[in-house]
């Protein structure tokens, strides 16, 4: 009886790769907007940059705000929206590039409906706000010694977080067609992703503004255009790139 010839034995098919395996792992998520590591405000280029513009055209920007805030001031300051609208939209042209009139600064009264009702809305947050720090700090103020330093502490922090608060809510208005309530809304927003990050800015723009009064005020009518344009610039370079509202 012949002997059966062996057979040749089949090497096992290797088992198909699981998906993805190989690949390079996922980046970890990056930190949130404010966080340690999140955008932060480049305020020194912003001046800068300010400067740069007003100084190109001291006359339209300088003698334009002297205009401007007396339209504001002998209006008891029902006008600011249209006023800083124009201002702002002046500042944008001069950023881009474009040619901007003395006209121009009154484009605000153009939209007056809008840009009136945005600078209802500013008045309206600041004076709810000085109401109720005046009903806390008269409820306060029954506490002996430490009442006192509490309301301090108080009236410093409101004013220094509500400022960065409604920072962008004038550019967002004039340079987008944002409605009002609506500007509130994204400034609010921005400021809570960037809190510290805001706080900063606002408070260095705020302080370049005021500069000017060391001069026996007339220098504010060269500081706080500067510091306004800051605005603008900030607002194309920092909230429209880290706005997701904005995208």
């Amino acid at each position: 009886m012949a002997e059966d010839e062996p057979q040749d034995e089949q090497a096992p098919e290797p088992e198909p790769a699981a998906e993805g395996a190989g690949e390079a792992p996922p980046p970890p998520p990056g930190p949130p907007p404010g966080a340690a590591g999140g955008p932060k405000p480049e305020v020194g280029a912003y001046i800068s940059k300010g400067w740069e513009i007003v100084k190109a055209d001291p006359v339209l920007f300088i003698l334009g705000y002297l205009v401007l805030a007396t339209i504001a001031g002998f209006t008891m300051g029902l006008l600011a929206g249209p006023v800083m609208f124009g201002f702002f939209r002046v500042a944008q042209k001069r950023l881009k590039g474009e040619a901007a009139e003395f006209g121009d600064l009154f484009s605000g009264f153009k939209e007056f409906g809008r840009s009136f009702v945005t600078g209802l809305l500013v008045f309206a947050v600041c004076f709810a706000v000085a109401i109720v720090l005046i009903v806390i700090m008269i409820i306060l103020s029954f506490i002996p010694c430490i009442g006192q330093v509490l309301s301090m502490l108080l009236y410093i922090a409101a004013w220094l977080f509500l400022g960065p608060a409604l920072f962008f809510v004038f550019p967002i208005a004039a340079l987008s067609e944002t409605q009002p309530v609506d500007c509130l809304k994204q400034s609010f927003a921005f400021f809570k992703a960037n809190l510290w990050p805001m706080v900063l800015l606002s408070l260095v723009l705020g302080l370049v503004a005021s500069l000017g009064s060391v001069a026996c005020c007339i220098g504010i009518y060269v500081t706080t255009p500067i510091a306004m344009v800051a605005m603008v610039v900030a607002y194309n370079e920092y909230y429209l790139p880290n706005a997701p509202q904005a995208g």
